[in-house]
């Protein structure tokens, strides 16, 4: 991409690789394997095509697997064996032509990037990588370092370009907004990473015995082994998981993983070097006290059970990253404990993200006296009881903040979402949670210490029925919101659609957001002044009926995303105008929303001489009413 876009000198974009889809794959494999004969038994051609869409859409791996079929002629048993072990044919001969190949691309990587593509290693198998976690794992690592120019952040964002510009990595899904949200390694890929992880040590997976793979299976420490652990068991007992962490010595390992649900966490706190532990999957029914030694940890990511989350305080002080998500799931929107926080969260001086469930301090609430959190970015849970003026001083340098909690949260806060302190802030979230509390006058009048009473011994009954009701979240004049602020998300605050006006004034807004109850009316009619810079616009499960505006109120809208507003009778036909207007994306609407846009993409193309991309999945007809959800008023 490099070589392409300083050989055009910015006078044309380059062409951008992707994999081919089934059809390309079949038609090359078909001319390499079947081009000189003029008939093709039926049983071949089914084989060949599985084997074409097993290659991923990667045009070398289905050059060597056509390569290997001509050699073995045609027997239906072989080519079926072919069929069932696509990444072993291919690996089986480090000299094969693939192999060879992909190992340039790996040998001539930058020394920075090496490591950032072996760390791929530690990922199971066709595991979806949510980036903004990998990025963290590579500045925790210490692979990257902020530049003058550059933060951190924005070294890691380039380094993974750069791996996707080599088509090293794959782009497995972009938000609407088109931003990179989680990654893939084709299999053939993967192949390479596990060898070259392997020759240097890199990483130690554990597996279950059964795996053929020779690369991933279980390796013991060498003295230059880098003390990395990715414990990828399904179903073993704690006996087998000690029996092969005790291989490893307790003094190399710096970096723990878990990819799959452990009951209990046999051997994993004896390693005092650790720097990285992701017991995100780990079911912890008490706090694990062997995380208060371990002195140099940096990255935690740990599930907590209702009682045990005060023990954090331990540790805290020195963490760069903090994950705490409830161990015990509902469904996203509902929650049943509240996590109870120590203060001294605030005095992480060297924290970047935290992640966080619903949750309360214990002792008091954080005041402007707090230390100043200069290197926080990310601030995830936030609850809006302490969404003060004096708060958001202690956070100057946040970038991502989404506000959650349940309705009394948002209904007694009493100064309410001043951010104006938040100069560096980009992308801002409003969430409300589901509570299985019994709401009841005690709780309509509690404040976050009250919740703090319920102890492990002391929770209230269940039994009452839980009530829904939610006033509507009350939006600060736009001069309080953060005047950089970029994207914009709301789900269940239950706006009235006249709130959006204050939303269109944001001066620097490209993206929002409104997703189930983020907005409640039938109507929305634009106001006049619109929303002069918004790029990405998605609405998803809302009730809304008629909306109600024209191009002038969208004037650089560029992607338009409509998903399950199945009340939505059309998309205003005055888009057709938009002439920056490039996407379409519908789901689950009515089929007189995908006709409007149908007929919007027939105007462009022939009003405007441009093209514009228009995708309708499961759209529902007018017949299908009754199988819509109840629309509340």
């Amino acid at each position: 991409m490099d070589v392409a876009k300083y050989a055009s000198s910015g006078n044309t974009t380059p062409y951008q690789m992707s994999l081919l889809d089934f059809k390309r794959s079949w038609n090359l494999l078909h001319t390499k394997v079947f081009d000189k004969e003029s008939c093709v038994s039926h049983e071949f051609k089914e084989i060949g095509k599985q084997i074409a869409l097993k290659c991923g859409g990667l045009p070398l791996a289905i050059t060597v697997i056509a390569g290997v079929l001509s050699k073995i002629g045609k027997s239906l048993g072989e080519w079926q064996s072919v069929a069932e072990n696509i990444s072993s044919v291919v690996s089986t001969d480090v000299d094969v032509q693939c192999m060879q190949v992909l190992a340039l691309s790996y040998h001539h990587l930058p020394q920075h990037l090496k490591p950032c593509f072996l760390y791929f290693a530690i990922f199971p198998e066709d595991e979806v990588i949510f980036v903004d976690k990998l990025m963290e794992l590579w500045v925790v690592e210490g692979f990257l370092k902020a530049e003058e120019t550059k933060s951190v952040e924005q070294v890691a964002e380039k380094c993974l370009n750069d791996l996707i510009d080599r088509s090293l990595i794959s782009i497995h899904n972009l938000s609407f907004d088109e931003k990179l949200e989680s990654c893939q390694m084709h299999d053939v890929t993967r192949e390479l990473c596990l060898r070259e992880a392997r020759n240097v040590n890199f990483v130690n997976v554990i597996r279950e015995e059964n795996d053929q793979n020779p690369y991933s299976q279980s390796m013991c420490f060498s003295p230059k082994s880098r003390g990395r652990i990715s414990i990828q068991l399904i179903n073993m007992p704690d006996r087998v998981i000690e029996e092969k962490l005790s291989r490893y010595p307790n003094t190399v390992v710096s970096s723990i993983i878990c990819f799959r649900m452990l009951w209990s966490m046999p051997k994993l706190l004896c390693f005092k070097l650790l720097r990285v532990l992701d017991l995100a999957l780990v079911k912890c029914g008490a706090f694990p006290n062997g995380i208060i030694d371990l002195i140099h940890l940096r990255y935690l990511a740990l599930s907590l059970s209702p009682g045990v989350e005060r023990y954090i305080a331990y540790v805290i002080c020195k963490l760069l990253y903090l994950n705490l998500p409830h161990s015990k799931g509902y469904q996203q929107r509902e929650k049943k404990y509240p996590l109870i926080l120590p203060s001294e969260i605030l005095t992480m001086m060297q924290l970047r993200y935290l992640l966080l469930d619903w949750n309360y301090f214990r002792f008091h609430e954080p005041t402007e006296k707090r230390l100043v959190l200069r290197n926080l970015r990310c601030l995830s849970g936030w609850n809006p009881w302490y969404c003060t003026k004096f708060v958001f001083r202690l956070f100057p340098n946040l970038k991502k903040l989404q506000i959650c909690g349940v309705k009394e949260d948002y209904c007694s806060c009493t100064d309410p979402y001043d951010f104006r302190d938040l100069d560096q802030l980009e992308e801002l979230e409003f969430h409300l949670y589901y509570s299985f509390l019994p709401v009841c006058p005690f709780f309509l009048k509690s404040t976050p210490s009250d919740y703090l009473r319920f102890t492990e011994r002391e929770r209230p009954s269940l039994t009452l029925p839980t009530v829904y009701y939610f006033q509507p979240l009350v939006l600060p004049p736009v001069d309080a919101f953060p005047q950089n602020l970029k994207k914009l998300s709301f789900s269940m605050t239950f706006l009235r659609w006249k709130d959006m006006s204050i939303v269109g004034q944001l001066p620097k807004l490209e993206a929002l957001k409104l997703e189930y109850r983020a907005c409640i009316g039938e109507e929305w009619e634009v106001v006049e002044e619109g929303f002069p810079r918004l790029k990405f616009l998605c609405l998803e499960d809302l009730n809304l009926e008629y909306w109600r505006a024209s191009c002038d109120h969208f004037p650089c809208l560029d992607r338009l995303f409509l998903e399950e507003c199945r009340f939505l009778d059309s998309i205003p036909r005055d888009f057709a105008d938009i002439t920056t207007l490039a996407l379409i994306d519908i789901r689950r609407c009515a089929e007189s929303v995908g006709s409007s846009a149908k007929h919007i993409q027939q105007n462009i193309e022939e009003n405007y001489a441009g093209s514009i991309e228009v995708h309708i999945r499961d759209p529902v007809k007018r017949g299908d009413d009754l199988k819509m959800p109840y629309r509340p008023n």
